[in-house]
């Protein structure tokens, strides 16, 4: 598990078993396409124009996401992330205004869409379809990768 652990490189971003986390999330994504998607995801898109809207800016969010593990935030931003401050947080991991504001409507139009669908969990259940149609191998490596190195965190602390 020592190769896992994530160390500062020398004058630049953290690395997890080699590979820099200073990307993001869209540097692994193949391109968003409806007719990956199953079926059924596909027939709520074409019912839906506040779906459509939301999976759009779903996609966008999920891409312009940075790869982090909270190994390396500083005390700062796991006091922010902690607290639930989103904006302090967002703007303390270096996210522009833009993005930010993009990640609000994201957040919003999951409660629209919740609420729409009949399904309180129903925008977390498309997040985790679209991330197993437009993730990559290599972005489930990452993600697993850094989870392990989360709970090995984790467990070294308590």
């Amino acid at each position: 598990m020592q190769g896992l652990k994530l160390v500062p490189a020398s004058g630049g971003p953290a690395l997890a078993a080699g590979l820099a986390v200073d990307r993001r999330y869209g540097d692994f994504m193949l391109p968003f396409d409806v007719q990956a998607l199953p079926s059924e995801v596909r027939d709520v898109y074409a019912a839906s124009a506040l779906v459509r809207d939301w999976m759009h800016t779903a996609d966008q969010v999920m891409r312009a996401e940075k790869i982090s593990s909270p190994r390396n935030w500083s005390p700062e931003e796991k006091a922010a992330y902690d607290a639930g401050d989103t904006l302090t947080f967002s703007r303390l991991r270096g996210y522009s205004e833009a993005e930010i504001a993009e990640f609000e409507r994201f957040l919003a139009l999951c409660g629209e869409v919740d609420i729409e669908q009949g399904d309180e969990v129903f925008s977390q259940s498309l997040v985790a379809v679209m991330q197993a149609v437009f993730g990559t191998e290599q972005l489930r490596w990452i993600d697993a990768n850094l989870q392990l190195a989360t709970a090995v965190s984790a467990s070294e602390q308590g």
